[in-house]
């Protein structure tokens, strides 16, 4: 049923065409209530959410897209670009700030040459900023491909998060 709806409507790329009718055939019926499981299923599968995903999907359910990059941005957890494999997250909260977070920040991004958003070009290497992520007094919150790194107290969070980077890169 959604495949024949989907060719009907759709003239996006045939790949994307055959790997979202496949995603949507999971979910009975084209509603709204669908699209939070719908992005989560493709940015499981792809890692991200393209700009021809977030076409291809609002078409689908009647939805523009201004309205579905409205809702996936209030939510830190979809992306909208590919990730490095070593992604880095850093807190920008203020206790994380008053922690060190900013230091922390320039120093990823002397070690990676990655910025604040984007990717390294041998897509080893990404790096996010966000807002508090409710664990203030463990901060600064430093996540590595989603997880904690964590820092005993006392230590140098910015010296720590330099010798996690060195210890990757001798791997």
């Amino acid at each position: 049923m959604c495949k024949s709806r989907f060719k009907q409507v759709f003239s996006y790329s045939e790949g994307m065409e055959n790997y979202l009718s496949n995603i949507f055939r999971q979910y009975t019926g084209a509603s709204r209530e669908h699209l939070i499981p719908i992005l989560m299923k493709i940015q499981e599968e792809r890692g991200f959410i393209d700009e021809e995903a977030v076409a291809v999907t609002g078409e689908y359910l009647g939805i523009s897209t201004a309205r579905i990059y409205s809702l996936a941005t209030f939510y830190d957890e979809f992306r909208f670009r590919r990730r490095g494999s070593n992604h880095f997250v850093v807190c920008c909260g203020a206790t994380c700030w008053m922690r060190g977070s900013e230091m922390i920040t320039r120093m990823i991004e002397d070690e990676t040459g990655v910025l604040p958003g984007g990717v390294s070009t041998d897509s080893q290497w990404s790096l996010d900023l966000t807002g508090c992520r409710g664990a203030c007094q463990k901060g600064p919150v430093v996540l590595y491909n989603g997880e904690p790194v964590l820092f005993e107290d006392g230590d140098d969070p910015v010296a720590g998060i330099r010798k996690f980077i060195k210890g990757i890169k001798n791997e």
